[in-house]
């Protein structure tokens, strides 16, 4: 079964948070998948700008073939300041 896709919810700030701050918001996202075509777009989809100041961590599964996880995390350094990365059972053998 296919996980996500262009069906995944929007990456939004906490509901803590103040969203006329000018603060640094931290995100958390796990399960990307990227070896299917549709999370990779979903991944590609995020702004370039937005969450350009932001922290990602992203907490495993990113991808199982070494090139796709690269093109992956790639595409999200660009779109956050900062990204951390936690191995998951799915990621590279």
């Amino acid at each position: 079964m296919k996980r996500g896709g262009l069906g995944r919810p929007p990456i939004v700030p906490s509901v803590l948070g103040n969203s006329n701050s000018e603060g640094v918001s931290v995100f958390v996202v796990s399960d990307l998948h990227t070896d299917y075509a549709e999370n990779l777009k979903w991944v590609e989809c995020l702004s370039n700008v937005k969450r350009r100041k932001d922290v990602l961590l992203v907490a495993g599964d990113v991808a199982e073939t070494y090139s796709t996880f690269v093109v992956t995390m790639s595409l999200l350094k660009e779109r956050f300041e900062h990204v951390f990365y936690v191995p998951g059972n799915h990621d590279l053998p």
